[in-house]
């Protein structure tokens, strides 16, 4: 059996592109990696986009361990992606694209496809490193579809107690989503978890 921590990234900077952390994520990310200290983590996976490279950096100063990055974890949309695009409009098609989860926006992956390439690397990931615990450090998006598909909508809302579309606005800076795998299966321990951040 594996165990995989799935962690979103600190508080960023409130800018388009690809924003850093903020002082305040960097302080959530290193309490993420006091907590992690006694996992018994064998390695990490990052998405390479720039907060969770740095949510990754800092957690691993606490775990000293080897760190990958992978474009599976990468969001499906990011602000800035659009030129000229304002926020509101991002959000509405973030929304859109959750809602019609097989859709397409801007050559975009789906909330479907998104949630298929974060559980195929779960997969992968299982079966090279067997029986140990892995982090996987992503997106609030990512985490969310990645949930949708494998639990189900239904799982989710009762969960969060939101309409399961906006899953990821349960899912907070450096929250942990556990979960274990056994034989291609998933189970559910913890989702979107802050207790280790008070």
């Amino acid at each position: 059996m594996n165990t995989f921590y799935l962690i979103r990234h600190g508080n960023k900077e409130r800018e388009r592109g690809d924003p850093s952390l903020t002082d305040s994520g960097k302080n959530q990310a290193s309490k993420t990696g006091k907590y992690l200290k006694d996992k018994n983590i064998k390695v990490i996976f990052s998405s390479p986009s720039q907060r969770t490279k740095e949510t990754a950096q800092e957690i691993n100063k606490i775990l000293k361990i080897e760190i990958n990055f992978n474009d599976a974890l990468v969001e499906r949309a990011n602000f800035g992606d659009v030129e000229n695009q304002d926020f509101p409009e991002f959000l509405e098609e973030w929304y859109e694209a959750s809602q019609k989860r097989n859709i397409e926006v801007h050559g975009r992956p789906s909330s479907f496809q998104k949630g298929e390439d974060v559980k195929k690397l779960i997969l992968k990931l299982s079966k090279k490193y067997e029986n140990k615990s892995i982090v996987l450090v992503t997106h609030g998006g990512s985490i969310g579809d990645f949930a949708r598909n494998e639990f189900g909508d239904e799982k989710i809302e009762k969960i969060t107690k939101k309409e399961a579309y906006k899953a990821d606005e349960s899912i907070g800076e450096c929250s942990i989503t556990k979960i274990s795998v056994e034989n291609n299966k998933f189970n559910l321990i913890n989702f979107a978890d802050t207790t280790h951040l008070t």
